[in-house]
């Protein structure tokens, strides 16, 4: 009989659908100096976080279940992925994104409840205002980023570039776990935002 970890990680976080991750992920092969340079997440993890949570023991998690199980996250609503930034700059970025528009007002409310179960329960709030975005890579090095033209190149090329529109519908609470080629992403609760709870 295996023992539960003493922690896991774990974050809160809008599901995307597949075909907008397998598009998302193409573009990690579109320039050989950036797949070099930076740590690329993989495809089938992306995805927009609403509250990063950090080591925690199984026993809290249980009670975060819980809480969520009850959170009334409200009806599913339209966004969509459109064009590339980052955090940082072109010589010394810290993450590549992708952006998102739509009804941003119904992601803000959504991630303001989850913020609030999550404070009730003893996490402590945020205190950065929430900009909405999917983290696609971050540099391998925090020393030395040498392919800044590269990057600029990619932001000005799909910039205003439309990946998919979608409906927001699943929130998820993940179990993040290193791997070789990057951390796994594991859902060990989901929420529907159409009733249904899993």
């Amino acid at each position: 009989m295996s023992e539960r970890p003493r922690t896991e990680r774990l974050f809160i976080a809008l599901e995307l659908p597949e075909e907008l991750r397998a598009r998302l992920g193409q573009l990690r092969t579109a320039d050989p100096d950036l797949a070099r340079e930076l740590r690329w997440a993989r495809g089938q993890g992306l995805h927009v976080t609403l509250k990063f949570l950090g080591n925690t023991a199984p026993e809290r998690r249980d009670g975060l279940v819980e809480a969520l199980e009850s959170l009334e996250p409200g009806p599913p609503f339209e966004l969509a992925c459109r064009g590339l930034g980052i955090f940082g700059t072109p010589r010394r970025p810290r993450v590549l994104w992708a952006g998102l528009e739509g009804d941003l007002a119904a992601l803000s409310a959504l991630q303001a409840k989850v913020e609030r179960v999550c404070a009730a329960l003893g996490w402590p709030e945020e205190r950065r205002e929430f900009r909405p975005h999917v983290t696609l890579a971050r540099p391998r090095s925090d020393d030395t980023f040498t392919a800044s033209s590269s990057l600029e190149t990619m932001l000005a090329r799909y910039r205003d570039r439309l990946f998919a529109g979608f409906t927001a519908e699943t929130v998820s609470l993940f179990r993040s776990q290193p791997g070789p080629g990057g951390a796994i992403y594991t859902p060990v609760f989901s929420l529907s935002l159409r009733g249904r709870q899993t």
